[in-house]
């Protein structure tokens, strides 16, 4: 059985009513309401972290990475964000050696001064660390970077490998989902379920999709 979460929004006259949100804040530091913004992607593009900005140096394999290695893609919350080996060029990078000296190196400019109210409220980087081609989440599975320090991750992989027909149920066939354009993952398909269970039930999504969809709104009672 579901229903409607009643966010006490009705003095809210609209979208940029941010008077009208603080005074509807149930918490002190706002966090209630700082996932009411509505940039479209557009928007995100522009006011978001450039990367010719935000990464001053990268090395990988001990060699020199340029701006081009990194594809730019829009979270709804974090804004711009930028994979490293994103595979779309045709090259899976590898590295020769194991080690901090071999693995990808960056230097990164935060840009804190630039951080607006509410939404800058946690100055730092979102790591994000996932399959070649894949739709990368840092809402759910990142890492922390905070500014004026140093940080290494490291990291060990364990791969599953099912069996198709006539073994199992799994195909062969990598498919692009249509929502978010990556390759299949599991975090991928709970996300394209929920967001395909928006769009037929409430005309909207909650996330930034590949296709052309209204981002739901907190002060229509058909969306909230």
């Amino acid at each position: 059985e579901g229903g409607c979460v009643d966010l006490q929004l009705s003095s809210v006259t609209g979208e940029d009513d941010w008077a009208g949100f603080l005074l509807n804040a149930n918490t002190d530091d706002y966090t209630d309401i700082t996932g009411f913004s509505t940039a479209t992607r557009e928007e995100i593009v522009e006011m978001g972290h450039q990367k010719e900005d935000l990464i001053l140096q990268c090395t990988f394999d001990k060699e020199r990475c340029s701006l081009d290695d990194f594809k730019m893609t829009q979270n709804a919350k974090y804004g711009n964000c930028f994979t490293f080996n994103h595979g779309e060029d045709g090259v899976v990078r590898n590295t020769t050696k194991v080690g901090a000296e071999y693995g990808l190196k960056l230097t990164l400019s935060i840009e804190a001064n630039e951080y607006v109210g509410l939404f800058g409220q946690d100055p730092g980087a979102k790591v994000t660390i996932h399959s070649v081609g894949s739709t990368p989440f840092p809402e759910g599975n990142a890492l922390s970077v905070k500014p004026g320090e140093c940080t290494f991750m490291g990291l060990k992989r364990s791969s599953v490998s099912r069996q198709p027909h006539p073994y199992g149920d799994c195909t062969s066939h990598q498919e692009r989902d249509a929502l978010y354009g990556g390759r299949y993952t599991y975090e991928t398909c709970q996300h394209s379920c929920l967001q395909a269970a928006l769009l037929e039930t409430c005309g909207c999504s909650d996330e930034l999709i590949t296709i052309n969809s209204t981002l739901c709104s907190v002060i229509n009672k058909t969306q909230e």
